[in-house]
């Protein structure tokens, strides 16, 4: 090879070798297409499109409007129409950032763009002030120290559709006074990501197609406004949930489908379930205002053990409280009226209690308010076991108690109830007083029973029960009532017309 040949080659390979080492030097780090140190002013622009970096961190600014500026963390794909609105992505690649848009959008203009804002195993990131439309989701993050606030997060319905969204295990994360609205879904988590200490607070969270928060544990959901969703919220385990308004979710408002969350001072109204519980030791206690929906509280089968404590349940298109085959929960001190039909409904289904006799048993409703529905005031079908103590139940239409057995279509199958306690109940005004049918090992002590309309007990083919110490007074018809039943010991009751 000639020498000037050499020359020409060798030049080749130099400039070859400076355009590489140019690339990898900007683009190098742990996420393509970050740069990990901002738009640095005067890089090389001799690289084709999106790999150069044509912006001066001045320029990042004035584009992107982001209020620190010491890093442009930004994707430069799709970066077009600038004008104060982003078209593109924002890609978060180190620690401690800030990204503020300063009420500027951040927008897809095709149909749903992947990402808006994602910032991922990186810590002590705050994302603010911006509005996100159009993408396939939102903002999504993992890490800890995580602030996402007065964001305007809309109408991201891609295939996933985002507003929020946790893409792996984080901690200390805050999302506060957001709207987060007309989305798929509001704030999710992949199936089995776990926030640690994670707090949603006061933010609008409505007319998203599936659900307005489906989180794990350890969360604390407060002061927001969560409506027109699929479902409102899903929880999990060990989360508080308090001083929501939660309504008009076509699915219902909150389902608790894990154990031990709290859920006080809310107000659930137009719901279908106001609250759905699926798991156990879920505590439903203190002032929750549950109206209006559907169905008030319905427990699925085979749960158990919680509480619903000191709550308003009321103007429920169904009932206010159901138990379908759910077992040991208490229902303490609670106010339910007003309910188009009875204002607690204990039964089990009959696949249910073939298998697992006990199903639907040992609830105790006591010390509760229970009036003015249009059915009964405590309707209990082929349960065993349920205690019902120190109620005052009046003005219901229909019965103050039923306890019935409960078959399948055809009556082929029939479980009867019994072992049922009805102590220190009072109960007046109500259609009839207590109506025992089918029922067998029932004790009725210590009860008023007075001013029904029809008699004060009866008892239709209910042998084996007990029925001692009871006023009787003032009912329409008779003080007690037996119809084929036999067996039965009816001691020391006072009955007057």
């Amino acid at each position: 090879m000639e020498k000037r040949e050499k020359i020409i080659f060798f030049t080749v390979i130099f400039f070859i070798i400076l355009i590489s080492t140019n690339y990898v030097s900007a683009h190098s780090g742990s996420h393509p297409g970050c740069f990990e140190n901002g738009c640095p002013s005067g890089h090389a622009t001799f690289l084709p499109y999106p790999y150069n970096c044509p912006w001066t961190d001045s320029e990042c600014a004035t584009a992107v409007g982001l209020s620190n500026i010491s890093s442009c963390d930004v994707r430069y794909q799709d970066l077009l129409n600038f004008g104060g609105t982003l078209a593109g992505s924002i890609e978060v690649c180190n620690h401690n950032r800030i990204i503020d848009c300063n009420q500027n959008q951040i927008i897809s203009y095709s149909t749903g763009g992947y990402t808006a804002i994602s910032s991922i195993e990186y810590n002590n990131i705050l994302i603010q002030n911006c509005e996100i439309k159009n993408f396939n989701q939102g903002i999504v993050v993992s890490g800890s120290f995580i602030t996402i606030k007065k964001n305007n997060i809309v109408n991201n319905m891609g295939m996933t559709g985002e507003g929020i969204f946790f893409l792996d295990s984080s901690a200390n994360v805050i999302i506060e006074q957001n709207n987060i609205s007309n989305n798929r879904h509001g704030i999710i988590r992949i199936a089995g990501v776990v926030i640690e200490n994670l707090t949603i607070k006061e933010n609008v969270i409505s007319y998203n197609l599936g659900t307005g928060i489906n989180i794990d544990a350890n969360a604390t959901i407060k002061f927001n406004n969560i409506t027109n969703n699929k479902w409102g919220i899903l929880a999990t385990r060990f989360n508080n949930i308090t001083n929501n308004n939660i309504s008009f979710n076509y699915f219902g408002g909150v389902n608790l489908f894990g154990a031990f969350n709290y859920f006080a001072d809310n107000t659930l109204e137009g719901n279908f379930y106001g609250i759905k519980a699926n798991g156990d030791n879920n505590s439903i206690i203190g002032n929750n205002i549950i109206k209006s929906n559907e169905s008030g509280i319905f427990f699925d089968v085979y749960t158990k053990s919680n509480k619903v404590i000191n709550n308003n349940i009321t103007w429920n298109n169904k009932d206010g409280i159901i138990f379908k085959g759910s077992s040991s929960n208490t229902v303490l001190g609670n106010k339910m009226s007003y309910n188009n039909n009875s204002g607690v409904y204990i039964f089990a289904p009959i696949f249910a209690l073939n298998f697992f006799p006990t199903v639907g048993g040992n609830n105790s409703i006591i010390y509760n308010n229970i009036s003015h529905n249009n059915d009964s005031g405590i309707i209990v079908h082929g349960t065993l076991s349920n205690n019902i103590s120190l109620n005052t139940i009046s003005n219901n239409l229909k019965k103050g108690i039923l306890i019935s057995p409960m078959s399948d279509i055809g009556y082929f199958n029939i479980i009867i109830a019994e072992n049922i306690s009805l102590f220190l109940n009072n109960i007046s005004n109500n259609g009839l007083g207590i109506f025992l049918n089918y029922t067998n090992h029932t004790n009725v002590i210590g009860n008023k029973i007075s001013n029904n309309n029809q008699d004060g007990i009866y008892l239709e083919n209910s042998p084996n029960n007990l029925i001692i110490n009871n006023s009787i007074k003032e009912n329409k018809l008779t003080g007690i009532k037996l119809q084929s039943s036999k067996n039965n010991n009816i001691l020391n009751n006072n009955i007057t017309s």
